[in-house]
Order: structure tokens, then sequence, then C-alpha cells
């Protein structure tokens, strides 16, 4: 019989909401990006492929979220290959709603107006800076606030599993 510790089991790469949520927003660098086996459907349905990001400090990311994927498309063009080397930044945002019922929010991507060394933790609250062209800075970037209230209208593009 063999004895397993169940701890060393529980570590994961994969950057999860609960991360962001206490640790703020982080901008990565994508080293890679992978076609993998994402959750298992509804219903007993087999699991849809999804694409999931590498960063170069070797953490995870499950493009599973519409949006985050349209996000990604938009900033960067359709083909992956051209996302490597690419910063982006994930936060937490309440406002991302569950369609199973669990806990509210999610994660969120977006292309960061200037992007620090990577792996580095970023506070939303961070006063700007002026932009190379002298140009005034923009405002500073606040999470929306927390309501508690579920959407009654949110799309699937909306949400995040």
């Amino acid at each position: 019989m063999t004895d397993f510790n169940a701890r060393d089991y529980m570590s994961s790469t994969f950057i999860k909401k609960a991360d962001l949520r206490t640790g703020g927003p982080r901008r990565l660098t994508i080293k890679a990006v992978e076609e993998g086996d994402g959750l298992p459907g509804r219903a007993g349905q087999a699991p849809k492929k999804e694409l999931q990001l590498v960063f170069t400090d070797d953490s995870r990311f499950s493009l599973r979220a519409v949006t985050n994927l349209r996000r990604m498309f938009e900033a960067f063009g359709e083909r992956t290959a051209a996302w490597i080397g690419k910063t982006i930044e994930l936060y937490f945002s309440p406002d991302v709603v569950n369609p199973s019922g669990g806990d509210p929010g999610g994660i969120r991507v977006r292309v960061p107006e200037a992007a620090p060394a990577s792996g580095t933790f970023v506070s939303e609250l961070e006063a700007p800076t002026a932009k190379p062209n002298g140009a005034a800075p923009s405002p500073a970037k606040r999470a929306p606030r927390v309501s508690g209230k579920k959407s009654a209208t949110a799309t699937e593009e909306e949400t995040a599993f």
C-alpha cells in the first residue's frame, strides 16, 4: 500500500481568482500558448478544448471566458503565435457572473498601457504616469464596486467558468 501526502496535490501553477482578489492585478509576459482540456461540461459532457497561456514565470491561465478570449485576439490578432512576448494584465472583477451560481467574480484580461517587469504586482490605484508624447496622464482605473447583486442581463460573454 502506498501512502501519499494529499497536500502535495493542492498546489497549482494556474492563476486563480482568489490570487488576484487578495494580491491585486498581475502583469505577465506570455511565453507560450497551449491547447488543453477545459472543465467537464454540464450534464456529463466531455471537456471542451481551451487555450492556456503560459507566462515567463511558468504560471498559467486558461482562456475559458469568451470575453477574455475576444480581448486577446482584438489586442494581438487571431493567431496565437503573435501573442508570444506580449504583456497582459490579469485582474479580479467582482462583476463577472458565475453561471453555475458559485462564488461571484472572476478573472479578466486587459492590455496594460505601459508594462513593467514581468510578474510584478500592480495596484489599480497607482498614480498614472505621463505618456511619452507629453500628453496628460490617464486617470487611474478603479475596480468596479461590488453590489452583491447578480446581473439578470449577463450574457455568455460576461460569464467566467
